[in-house]
């Protein structure tokens, strides 16, 4: 497939591919500003609508948790999205092997807990929170965790709203996505418990062998206590985030107030107003 890069701009490296579209680093030709540049081939009606959509949205976020979008525009027969270069890494490759003290476990979870806070004020369901689409940023002596890949997000006139679709990756899937239920913000409050449950625990709390399995699993809500050495509060954190009943788990305004994580949100929140956002509540 050839890359249509805008002008100015030359090809580093490609960093990801599939059958419709890639993800490659650029460099601008007089700033040598590294960028990522996603690309999708608009191939139906389907496809140029979920891209257009994309676009739109990921044009109006702004926040230190979110992946900042440089550009989004259509170019020939594809949808450009020029992003900020994620140099870190994703937290899936971050987080194998390693047994993380509570310290940066609250760090994670709060920083993505601030950006999910951010999305749910703004009426979006991201739909697809995992590790992979968990970008690592390094500034200075911290590193920031942000949300990306908005392909699956969905748009709400309110906060409130519910939407249907089908949509995510199976482990991190909530059970009323399972159900064809329609859900809310508590399903990507699902998706983060999950990835919390793995920093515990390094594994699922639900892993089946297949579609069926991994449902039924989900949907009866039977997993493993945590055995590591965690405290508690932050064990009963997340249990509550992964219930199998949405209406059992708490919002975000409760996470990011919880006892467990008030002190490293207000850390983090000092720690942007000196990188200059001046938007972090």
């Amino acid at each position: 497939m050839q890359v249509p890069i805008p002008k100015n701009y030359t090809v580093v490296k490609t960093l990801g591919a599939g059958s419709q579209g890639q993800v490659v680093l650029i460099s601008h030709n007089t700033t040598k500003r590294l960028c990522c540049l996603k690309f999708t081939k608009l191939v139906d009606t389907r496809a140029t609508k979920c891209a257009m959509a994309e676009m739109d949205l990921i044009r109006k976020l702004d926040h230190p948790n979110i992946v900042k979008c440089v550009a989004a525009f259509p170019y020939k027969e594809y949808a450009l999205i020029q992003m900020e270069y994620a140099s870190g890494g994703d937290l899936h490759s971050f987080k194998k092997g390693k047994q993380f003290p509570e310290a940066d476990v609250l760090n994670i979870l709060g920083q993505l807990a601030l950006g999910i806070q951010y999305l749910y004020r703004n009426h979006v369901l991201h739909r697809d929170i995992k590790p992979k689409n968990i970008l690592l940023v390094q500034y200075k002596d911290c590193m920031i965790f942000k949300l990306a890949d908005f392909g699956l997000s969905k748009e709400l006139a309110f906060t409130d709203d519910k939407a249907k679709t089908m949509l995510g990756t199976p482990y991190y899937m909530s059970p009323e996505c399972f159900q064809g239920i329609p859900y809310t913000i508590k399903s990507d409050i699902y998706s983060l418990g999950v990835i919390l449950y793995e920093l515990l625990q390094s594994e699922y709390p639900f892993s089946g062998n297949s579609i069926d399995e991994q449902r039924i699993l989900c949907v009866t809500g039977k997993y493993h206590l945590i055995t590591a050495n965690y405290s508690e509060q932050l064990k009963q954190l997340c249990y509550a985030m992964i219930s199998k009943q949405s209406s059992d788990r708490p919002s975000i305004e409760q996470i990011v107030q919880s006892d467990v994580l008030k002190d490293t949100i207000q850390q983090i929140k000092a720690q942007y107003q000196k990188m200059g956002y001046d938007n972090v509540e």
